[in-house]
């Protein structure tokens, strides 16, 4: 796999395996906590920052190594398999992960928004 390509894959990755859990499970059940662990934390956090450094390079594209490679050294690959593992286990969490993605991803368009209104 080529390794600059696996970061821009993995915000598929995410949101495609999320649809199909929301899709064959339904609602999340009353049972699994709402409360993401550290580990999905740090998932949230790495989809995040992948999608932010996407916008942005649409602006900057001669950045585009630059970037990549900041996000290779401040993210553990070990953790993030770690991580995924861990959601592979119990696939329902993944739900509470997307619907935190959804919630942040959300909150950054309307901040967006609002600059762009202020402007």
């Amino acid at each position: 796999m080529n390794v600059r390509a696996y970061p821009a894959c993995l915000p598929l990755l995410i949101l495609a395996f999320a649809a199909v859990v929301v899709s064959c499970h339904g609602p999340a059940e009353e049972d699994a906590s709402p409360t993401l662990t550290e580990d999905e934390r740090y998932i949230v956090l790495l989809y995040m920052k992948i999608t932010e450094i996407e916008m942005n390079l649409q602006d900057n594209p001669e950045e585009q190594g630059k970037k990549w490679d900041e996000l290779r050294t401040e993210f553990d690959p070990a953790r993030i398999r770690a991580a995924l593992d861990g959601l592979e286990k119990d696939p329902a969490r993944w739900v509470a992960v997307y619907e935190r993605i959804s919630e942040l991803t959300q909150r950054r368009r309307d901040r967006r928004r609002e600059i762009e209104v202020g402007s």
